[in-house]
């Protein structure tokens, strides 16, 4: 695809200070956050995906589009588009060139030249947003992520090295849990951790070393281990609980002696994603959700100091719309003390991306 640069409107750029440590300096309607890498900030828009190389003054350089059809253009009216998710929800970027891409129903694998092509149905829907990887060896793995609230399904794990044919490399049996959240690449090697849900029995963190020939347990503590991401830092892991049902907390482990787990952190709710820049920030967000748990009706971003302690940093409420309140960070490492971050089903700023700088971190 060409890479003209798309010149955002005036009226979406805002520099602002955002609780006293934030410093939001560009607000990005209807787009959402996916990664950081080489090329820069991956984002989406409705049906096309983009790269914003410079973060002080964004511009959205074209990566692909997908063709929609006439029936899915109302899907450019926001409020309609939360209900028959068109959008692009997931970009990952493959170390062949290619993207694999998809809405909430199908998956397509666009070339570097963005010709897209339609990936055969193999999962019976898209993955949760960190349901999918690419290890060092460039096979992409992505998880199944169903309702399945009878727990009669199997829940398995497909791997790819084109991008056009998955097969099932792991299985859960019926019962055994309701389904995958996450497969994160350990950033030391060969490593995919599993994060599994969502009860007691069925929350555990797990991981591969051998490409899924098997697969072991780091820990299972109830709800106390039902995540939806994970960070690896200095030897250790960190995740936020992702419970309605008990208190969350921001846990910590030593990767190499899981058992000897700790309490870091009281939560207002379910954490999901994370994030992290180069400057030394950590990131959390919660969401707002049905739970006898679930505090109010405020989603919250929390962030480390350069202490190493947590604190609150960016607070919105949840809209009228029945969806949770979610925060979206990129995956990988931000530059500087940046933080990104987009939303959905909060407000002000529903469907935005943030831009901002942590003023803790300069």
């Amino acid at each position: 695809m060409g890479n003209s640069g798309e010149k955002l409107p005036r009226s979406e750029l805002r520099s602002v200070t955002d609780n006293g440590r934030l410093e939001i300096l560009h607000r990005m309607r209807n787009t959402l956050v996916h990664a950081w890498d080489a090329r820069g900030l991956i984002v989406s828009r409705k049906n096309a995906f983009y790269c914003i190389n410079n973060l002080s003054k964004p511009r959205l350089e074209l990566l692909g589009r997908i063709r929609w059809s006439p029936r899915q253009w109302p899907a450019h009216v926001r409020l309609v588009d939360r209900v028959l998710k068109y959008s692009l929800l997931q970009v990952l970027a493959t170390r062949s060139g290619r993207w694999l891409v998809a809405d909430g129903h199908r998956f397509w694998c666009v070339d570097p030249d963005g010709a897209a092509k339609l990936i055969p149905r193999f999962s019976a829907t898209r993955p949760m947003n960190r349901g999918f990887c690419e290890t060092a060896d460039g096979v992409v793995y992505v998880a199944d992520y169903v309702p399945n609230l009878a727990r009669l399904e199997p829940i398995r794990i497909y791997a790819s090295t084109d991008l056009l044919h998955f097969e099932p490399v792991w299985e859960f049996a019926p019962g055994e849990i309701r389904h995958v959240h996450s497969l994160i690449p350990d950033p030391g090697g060969r490593r995919v951790w599993v994060l599994t849900g969502d009860l007691d029995h069925e929350s555990r963190i797990l991981y591969t070393d051998d490409s899924f020939s098997s697969l072991e347990t780091f820990l299972a503590a109830g709800q106390q281990t039902r995540a939806t991401d994970l960070v690896i830092h200095n030897g250790r892991v960190m995740w936020g609980m992702d419970s309605p049902l008990e208190t969350s907390w921001i846990y910590e482990a030593l990767v190499d002696n899981p058992l000897c787990y700790r309490r870091r952190y009281e939560l207002p709710g379910p954490a999901y994603y994370t994030a992290r820049n180069e400057a030394g920030g950590l990131y959390l967000g919660t969401t707002v959700e049905p739970g006898p748990a679930v505090r109010d009706h405020y989603g919250r971003i929390f962030g480390t100091d350069p202490q190493g302690e947590w604190r609150e940093i960016h607070r919105r409420r949840d809209d009228l719309f029945p969806q949770y309140g979610i925060f979206y960070f990129p995956r990988g490492c931000l530059p500087e003390n940046y933080l990104v971050f987009s939303q959905r089903a909060l407000s002000p700023d529903e469907g935005f991306l943030t831009i901002a700088r942590d003023r803790a971190w300069q």
